[in-house]
C-alpha cells in the first residue's frame, strides 16, 4: 500500500524557505509527523513525501534516517512549488531493530530540537562528512538546485511578457 504525506508549510511568495525550515516549531512538527508515519507502515509499504524540505543539514539528517528504511528512494524533478520524494518498499516491520535504530535517530534529533533554547535554532546534528558520503547526497544537491530554480521562476513569472495563445498566433496575418 502507498501512503502520501504532505509536508508543505503554507508560505507567502516573499517567505524565506530556509528560515522556515530552521524554525524549531517546524522541525518538531516534521520529525513528529515522520515518526508517526513510520510507526504505521508495514513491510513493503511505499511512502510519498510531498514538500519535504532538504535545504539544511538537520533536514538532510532527518531524511537519511528515514530513507535507510526503504529499498528505493526517488527524488522527482520539482516543478513550480511541487516537490515529491518517493520512498519505496519499506524494509522492515513495526517491531524490527532496524526500525528501532531509525526511530532512535529521529527521536535523538527531536530531543536536540526540544532541548534548544527558545531563540536557538538547530542546524545540524550529524557531521558534514557523514552526510556527504551517503550515496544519495549528490541527488539531493541536484534536487535542491532544481527546487531553487523552480522557486525563482515561480517568483519572477510576472516579469515575463504575456505570451499570445496558440489560437491568436494562427489568426495573425503573416508579414510579406
Amino acid at each position: 500500500k502507498t501512503k502520501v504525506l504532505s509536508l508543505f508549510i503554507p508560505i507567502e511568495k516573499t517567505t524565506n524557505l530556509l528560515q522556515l525550515e530552521c524554525e524549531p516549531k517546524n522541525q518538531l512538527k516534521l520529525v513528529g509527523t515522520l515518526i508517526s508515519a513510520i510507526s504505521n507502515l508495514d513491510k513493503g509499504d511505499h511512502l510519498i513525501l510531498e514538500g519535504f524540505p532538504l535545504f539544511s543539514r538537520i533536514t538532510v539528517a532527518i531524511f537519511l534516517s528515514m530513507a535507510a528504511l526503504f529499498t528505493d528512494v526517488g527524488l522527482v524533478r520539482p516543478t513550480g512549488d511541487k516537490r515529491l520524494i518517493i520512498l519505496s518498499k519499506f524494509l522492515v516491520g513495526k517491531d524490527s531493530s532496524a526500525t528501532d535504530e531509525s526511530m532512535g535517530s529521529l527521536e535523538k534529533i527531536l530531543l536536540e530540537v526540544m532541548e534548544a533554547k527558545e531563540d536557538e535554532q538547530i542546524l545540524s546534528v550529524w557531521p558534514v562528512k557523514e552526510l556527504v558520503q551517503d550515496p544519495i547526497y549528490s541527488e539531493m544537491v541536484l534536487f535542491n538546485q532544481l527546487t531553487i530554480k523552480e522557486q525563482i521562476l515561480l517568483l519572477t513569472e510576472f516579469l515575463e511578457p504575456p505570451q499570445p495563445k496558440p489560437e491568436e498566433q494562427q489568426q495573425q496575418p503573416s508579414k510579406s
